[in-house]
């Protein structure tokens, strides 16, 4: 069965606005590009088991997390490269 009311989500609600990157060190790191965020991540230390759940990051950071740069645990401080702590789970909108 087909109906004649197809509509699109844009239309309904409007232009989606851009997700921020969630990450603190955002605007204080020359890491973080000024952008909006790109992917959501998920960091977790093997050295105290913080986990900061899923957050929204800029380009500039998934960028350094894919170049395998050392990173700090935000709670512990410990050294770690950056894809033994953080998981880019996906994109934030195709």
């Amino acid at each position: 069965m087909s109906t004649e009311l197809d509509l699109d989500i844009a239309t309904l609600v409007g232009e989606m606005e851009a997700v921020p990157c969630d990450l603190p060190q955002h605007g204080n790191h020359p890491m973080h590009t000024e952008e909006p965020a790109s992917h959501y991540v998920r960091s977790h230390c093997q050295a105290c088991d913080d986990d900061t759940g899923t957050i929204a990051a800029c380009p500039g950071f998934v960028a350094a997390v894919r170049a395998n740069f050392y990173g700090y645990c935000r709670i512990c401080r410990a050294q770690h490269r950056a894809l033994d702590m953080v998981t880019i789970l996906g994109p934030v909108k195709s």
